[in-house]
């Protein structure tokens, strides 16, 4: 999945999106 392998800025801008399950994509690249 493209979302296992996001690149740090990546994580950033799809954080946005990821805020309906975050958990599933990554822990929370900030609390992380």
């Amino acid at each position: 999945m493209v979302k296992e392998i996001k690149s740090s800025t990546h994580n950033r801008t799809e954080n946005q999106s990821s805020h309906l399950s975050p958990d599933k994509i990554y822990p929370n690249p900030k609390t992380n």
